[in-house]
């Protein structure tokens, strides 16, 4: 019922009152002294008297029922929902299916179990209960909005169902299921959650309990248990070329990493790498428990072109985590621009040239036949004359001047797509009118006029500047700061920036130390990924040659500035590598704007996708990738137009061991969440009994006390 609505009971006053002013009003007549007549006259008041209040009683019930009809009163009575033939209340089934419900105990999985507890749940709910059912994942879907009466069709829905690749999206689906049980006008309201309940995402999570005590407070709230004992589980949790693209006809090595995410060391473990549907190498590996190990597997790709490349594990309790995806580009040569002003002493290296070596590290570097990245070493007034769309990489470094027009020309490149990695040095200043050019260049941020380091501010050479990682997760690291690479690496002298907004800017290190102007200074900016309309720079605030840093001259350098040009060229790419769920964006030229384009699913369902323009670009935008797998985007009107796609599960939701109804009932039964730990699902319905809505009865019941008020109101107008 609702309490608030009762005020229209007041409104019973009104008839009353009308009657006793109406009793009040006496009109008075002169009429003849005939005595015969009073006796009939007295007869007839009487009656009048009884038919004004007979009037009045029907008004103030009228008044009566349509108040609580529109408070929804309830009949706590299972047989009285029947007998009224009206609902008896709402219920959601919130069903989790992402992947990790498809893990198997023995023979038999979690989801056959949740399907199995959801079956006997409908089964057991009062009669006249309507049934809505939600699936619960990181993307929530709505199977049934609407509360149906129609049991079976719920039961044959939920039979239908398969867990998705998703992972675990619980906050939002309980958001998802409590905003379709808000909206039911029913008095009684329950929801139900089926899963296996994740000790990763169920345990200790305060904004879970904080919603489930909203939902609490809307109905009935139960959490039903599918889970299983099993906690040992491995997972491919990636799968990469470790130079980003293969070398045609040279062995490339791939990088795998399989996650333990039980409590036992898994040991000799099988790992498979597949190439195109073929194996091509296999290795054995222990994977200690709550670990990450790595792999490398080799593969020597004979055809230029786009390949398609998984990493299997052997079969355990989870089989949808086993398996990572990867499309990759064969290719002879990677074309990179460098660009340096820097006049070198006779038989030193160029700044570029430290790059090239770190790339390219062989004798002859870039002619070497077995050289991935093919370097072009230009002068900055020669950028204008080349055509960057040739490049797949410009590295500038040693350059203390720019023109306007070769300026315009890298900056359009990148936001198009490229990728610049950026070394400043000596008079690095003096690009800021070109590159920063007031916030409005490539560069957000200005670049100092004062360099920091020994070599400038006077410090002592043996307080050199040391990095401090801001963002250790980015890919330009990998390794690097996982196992302290980068600690030896030192920095003598930076030309830092000048911090401005930081919308398109992520700081990835600092520099500190005693040079930076004082001890207790805040860390400096050293290296930037700044982000410019659909490419990159990345940005490093010292030089690429040892003139100003130890960097060059360290293992470490030949690591960060592959995994660096890897990750600047990814955005120029055709292929994309991402997870289940994911959407992506890719740059069309002119000529293809407008084209349409097929996506073809690894299930075979194909949707059309269009090239839609922004401003001055052409963006060909997917939203999702639904499953894992491998995917084609074909330019229908040109069948040679075609670029692979894969998307591989997410890892996390490996991590498969469950909370038990014990530890549920710990951490959520304060909220007001019920806990059902038992078969017959007897303590989820024990407190829900039917609670049929009498507000279309009160309705009924109030047209017919109007009907008769009118037609006593009509006879007594007539006497």
């Amino acid at each position: 019922m609702h309490p608030v609505l009762l005020w229209g009971m007041s409104l019973i006053a009104v008839p009353i009152i009308l009657h006793l002013i109406q009793r009040f009003r006496v009109k008075t007549m002169e009429w003849a002294a005939m005595e015969f007549l009073l006796q009939i006259v007295e007869e007839q008041s009487r009656r009048l008297r009884v038919q004004d209040l007979l009037l009045l009683l029907l008004r103030i019930l009228l008044l009566l029922l349509l108040a609580l009809a529109l408070a929804r009163p309830a009949i706590k009575s299972s047989r009285a929902g029947a007998w009224l033939g009206s609902k008896a209340g709402d219920a959601v089934i919130l069903l989790d299916v992402s992947y990790s419900m498809g893990t198997l105990d023995g023979p038999r999985s979690r989801f056959a179990r949740s399907k199995e507890l959801a079956g006997r749940l409908i089964e057991a709910l009062p009669a006249g209960f309507g049934l809505s059912l939600v699936l619960m994942s990181q993307r929530p879907e709505v199977v049934v909005g609407q509360f149906t009466s129609d049991r079976e069709l719920v039961r044959q829905a939920i039979e239908r169902l398969q867990p998705s690749p998703l992972s675990g999206g619980a906050l939002t689906s309980l958001k998802q299921a409590g905003a379709i049980l808000a909206a039911s006008p029913r008095p009684s309201k329950a929801l139900f959650v089926i899963s296996d309940f994740q000790a990763l995402e169920w345990g200790e999570s305060g904004a879970l309990a904080t919603e489930l005590r909203t939902l609490a407070d809307l109905g009935s709230l139960t959490l039903i248990p599918a889970g299983d004992s099993q906690t040992e589980n491995l997972s491919v949790a990636g799968l990469a070329l470790t130079r980003g693209s293969a070398k045609v006809g040279r062995d490339n090595i791939f990088l795998g990493h399989v996650i333990n995410h039980g409590e036992k060391e898994a040991r000799e473990v099988a790992v498979e790498l597949v190439v195109d549907g073929t194996a091509v190498d296999r290795r054995a590996l222990s994977v200690p428990p709550g670990q990450t190990a790595r792999v490398q597997l080799h593969h020597l790709e004979s055809q230029p072109g786009y390949h398609r490349g998984e990493l299997r594990l052997a079969e355990d309790a989870l089989q949808a985590d086993n398996t990572r995806q990867l499309v990759f580009r064969a290719v002879d040569k990677i074309k990179v621009l460098g660009v340096t002003e820097a006049r070198p002493a006779r038989g030193s290296p160029r700044p570029t040239d430290w790059v090239e070596l770190a790339l390219n590290p062989h004798a002859a570097r870039s002619a070497a036949p077995e050289a991935l990245y093919a370097f072009e070493h230009v002068a900055p007034s020669e950028l204008t004359a080349r055509n960057l769309e040739d490049a797949d990489l410009v590295c500038l470094a040693g350059t203390a001047s720019l023109g306007a027009d070769a300026a315009k020309s890298l900056e359009d490149w990148v936001r198009r797509g490229g990728g610049l990695l950026l070394f400043l040095g000596k008079g690095s200043e003096n690009l800021n009118p070109a590159l920063y050019r007031g916030g409005a260049g490539l560069l957000p941020w200005r670049i100092a006029s004062e360099a920091v380091g020994a070599k400038t501010a006077g410090a002592a050479a043996a307080d050199p500047l040391t990095v401090h990682f801001e963002a250790p997760d980015h890919p330009v690291w990998g390794e690097l700061v996982a196992r302290n690479y980068m600690d030896s690496v030192r920095f003598y002298r930076f030309q830092p920036f000048e911090p401005g907004p930081e919308q398109h800017v992520r700081v990835l290190a600092r520099a500190a130390g005693k040079a930076v102007h004082k001890e207790e200074a805040a860390p400096q900016p050293l290296l930037l990924d700044i982000e410019a309309g659909r490419g990159r720079v990345l940005a490093l605030a010292s030089s690429a040659d040892p003139g100003e840093n130890n960097f060059a001259l360290k293992p470490a350098w030949v690591a960060f500035l592959n995994q660096a040009a890897a990750y600047l060229r990814s955005f120029r790419r055709e292929e994309f590598n991402g997870d289940v769920g994911a959407g992506f964006e890719r740059i069309m030229d002119f000529r293809r704007s407008h084209a349409s384009y097929t996506l073809a699913a690894p299930s075979g369902a194909r949707r059309t996708i269009s090239v839609l323009a922004e401003g001055e670009l052409y963006k060909l935008a997917v939203d999702e990738l639904p499953e894992a797998g491998f995917y084609e985007l074909q330019n229908t009107e040109e069948a040679a137009d075609t670029r692979p796609c894969a998307a591989s599960v997410e890892p996390r939701e490996g991590a498969i061991r469950c909370l038990g109804a014990g530890k549920l009932k710990e951490l959520y039964g304060p909220s007001g969440a019920g806990v059902e730990d038992s078969d017959r699902l007897s303590v989820s319905l024990a407190g829900l009994q039917a609670s049929p809505d009498i507000a279309r009865l009160l309705l009924i019941l109030a047209l017919l006390a109007w009907i008769a008020e009118n037609v006593l109101a009509r006879r007594m107008s007539q006497s």
